[in-house]
């Protein structure tokens, strides 16, 4: 029941975080300045890192799942 609980988390989670990405991008076409660009690209990092670590957390638990649901 957890893992399904985290599952679901996960996945309204990176759906999130694709979107905030995308938004970063397209803000980083906009110069503001050398501050802004920097803290945007620190940002977009920071959101790509999270998607990478939710998505693999994601094909994980669907792994166990599986397996759970196999047994």
């Amino acid at each position: 029941k957890k893992m399904q609980d985290r599952l679901i988390f996960v996945e309204g989670e990176i759906p999130r975080l694709e979107t905030a990405i995308a938004e970063t991008e397209k803000a980083l076409g906009n110069f503001i300045s050398v501050e802004e660009t920097q803290r945007q690209s620190t940002a977009l990092e920071s959101l790509r890192t999270e998607h990478a670590s939710l998505s693999e957390e994601w094909e994980g638990l669907m792994k166990q799942l599986e397996e759970q649901a196999s047994v």
